[in-house]
């Protein structure tokens, strides 16, 4: 008897924990951003971005962020390297033109009093200056993982975003897969590759 009163009692305060979760909050934001390469001297000052932001379900994110991207950076990000028979390995430049570098991420939002943090992956999408001149460049879509932490004073917000990029979808999972490795240099590879393509911006964000 005292199991089948239990169980309305339980059932109650499983909604109530779950209510601020699972109701339907909605709210849009959009903002502007300082970015940069943690480790890239080719940069002189940070690089301006937009995003708009939405929030559903009081946790899920989805946003979609542009960042002006100088030459020097633009060709960093589509240069590649070539392995020759006697495994020499040859960087070749990319592209050397401006460009804007769009992030599309999805992933989870946490409010814990004033602080907020996030963390998100999606893919990402460089659009480059009359990029219909450039033989050889598809323009597919790559990978990028994003975290990031800062502080909410009701209807606006200053937070600290850390951006991995990567070319193409295949390079992203390899690179998180030889984070697992158990041989200590591919490990160490991975997460030099993960350091030197870190973007870092700090944006501001205002709510609708």
């Amino acid at each position: 008897m005292k199991h089948t009163r239990m169980l309305p009692v339980a059932l109650l305060l499983a909604v109530v924990v779950a209510a601020p979760v699972i109701s339907q909050s909605e709210e849009w934001s959009v903002g502007v951003s300082l970015n940069g390469l943690s480790e890239d001297e080719g940069i002189d000052a940070a690089q301006l971005g937009f995003n708009v932001g939405y929030k559903f379900l009081n946790i899920l994110l989805a946003d979609w962020t542009a960042v002006a991207i100088p030459p020097g950076l633009v060709e960093s990000w589509t240069g590649q390297s070539f392995t020759a028979d006697d495994m020499k390995v040859t960087w070749i430049p990319g592209y050397q033109r401006p460009g804007f570098m769009n992030f599309f991420d999805i992933g989870l939002a946490f409010n814990i009093g004033p602080i907020v943090a996030t963390g998100q992956a999606g893919l990402n999408l460089l659009y480059i200056y009359k990029q219909e001149e450039l033989e050889g460049y598809d323009g597919s879509f790559g990978a990028n993982l994003r975290a990031g932490v800062g502080a909410r004073f009701d209807w606006w917000s200053v937070i600290l975003n850390g951006t991995v990029a990567f070319a193409d979808i295949e390079s992203a999972f390899q690179t998180l897969g030889a984070l697992a490795s158990d041989v200590d240099r591919v490990a160490a590879d991975a997460r030099d590759t993960l350091r030197s393509g870190l973007l870092v911006s700090l944006g501001f964000n205002l709510y609708l």
